[in-house]
């Protein structure tokens, strides 16, 4: 069901343009989506329009934290944790990057998240799909920073899951859909310091080991 309406002037859960903690500087922070170049204009409406939150809530949720535990599978790097109690089924931040469709995919990118398969008329017997994604490779949001669960000491599952959600705004040019991607926490909730934890799927692990063994017969 989509959010209510919430007109272009009302500051209600309006993003922060200021980096959290811990951003790295070279990465530029984006606190809705933009549209890549080659985006073509009819999607910019749908994808990357500001669109209010499902909740606003009071102070931060989580933080970008350095990994320090040397069996962690991202020990050195950075990892998304809770600030406080986050309970169950509870919307924490939207995913947020450079929206492409697949004209514009970097095949080299980790951060790579479809957003819609938007079915489209090819002709007046064919159909087919834009694939609509956003890749916070190069520029994104805190939800860049979360890990995947495998391998990480102690934790079987995720805690927090991808949800897409559909928002109903109001612009200038009258009511429009906009589509995100959002965050939300698994059915136990995420306890305070925990790692957010997601599952990128068996499909990106395979493309991943994929990868590595090319690198290895080319080295």
């Amino acid at each position: 069901m989509p959010a209510p309406l919430v007109g272009p002037s009302s500051g209600r859960g309006k993003p922060s343009h200021t980096p959290p903690p811990n951003w790295p500087k070279k990465v530029p922070y984006l606190p809705h989506p933009v549209p890549h170049a080659a985006l073509p204009k009819q999607l910019i409406t749908r994808y990357c329009t500001p669109a209010p939150p499902p909740a606003v809530h009071a102070g931060p949720l989580t933080k970008i934290t350095k990994i320090i535990d040397p069996a962690h599978p991202a020990y050195g790097q950075y990892g998304l944790f809770a600030v406080k109690k986050i309970p169950p089924k509870t919307w924490i931040l939207d995913y947020t990057g450079v929206v492409h469709d697949q004209f514009g995919t970097d095949l080299t990118s980790n951060y790579d998240l479809c957003l819609e398969l938007l079915p489209v008329a090819l002709e007046a017997d064919l159909s087919g799909y834009w694939d609509v994604a956003v890749d916070a490779a190069k520029s994104g949001n805190a939800a860049r920073f979360i890990n995947d669960f495998r391998g990480v000491p102690g934790k079987s599952k995720p805690n927090v899951e991808f949800q897409s959600r559909k928002i109903e705004v109001s612009t200038q040019r009258g009511k429009v859909e906009v589509v995100r991607i959002g965050v939300w926490s698994g059915k136990d909730g995420v306890p305070k310091g925990e790692e957010l934890l997601l599952s990128y799927g068996r499909a990106f692990w395979k493309a991943r080991r994929r990868e590595e063994e090319e690198t290895v017969d080319e080295s």
